[in-house]
């Protein structure tokens, strides 16, 4: 439930609002062919169109996450954070050295 309230109520507000602001900075910058005052000049404005790509992907990530947790929550998928269990690689090693020793045993 947390992270469905957190996402809800802080990180896709932050995101619309993020998106929101910076679309006039954005389109200002490509009016007026925005340039860095360095020597060569390069472009500034394709670099500030990736901050609404990026917050566009972060905006779809978390509704992703968002499904997720409320499908979990429905039943109709495992716990998504659920680590399976596997054998950490030190436990791997203590396997392989007991069955070296009941190796040499026989």
């Amino acid at each position: 439930m947390i992270d469905i309230i957190g996402t809800l109520f802080f990180l896709l507000p932050m995101v619309v609002l993020i998106l929101w602001l910076s679309l006039p900075l954005i389109a200002e910058s490509i009016r007026i062919g925005e340039m860095s005052a360095n020597a060569g000049g390069l472009l500034r404005w394709p670099v500030k169109i990736l901050l609404p790509i990026g917050f566009t992907l972060l905006a779809a990530q978390g509704i992703s996450e968002l499904i997720k947790r409320i499908a979990f929550l429905q039943g109709r998928i495992d716990d998504p954070n659920a680590k399976g269990h596997t054998p950490s690689p030190e436990e791997e090693l203590a396997a392989a050295i007991a069955a070296a020793k009941a190796q040499e045993a026989k």
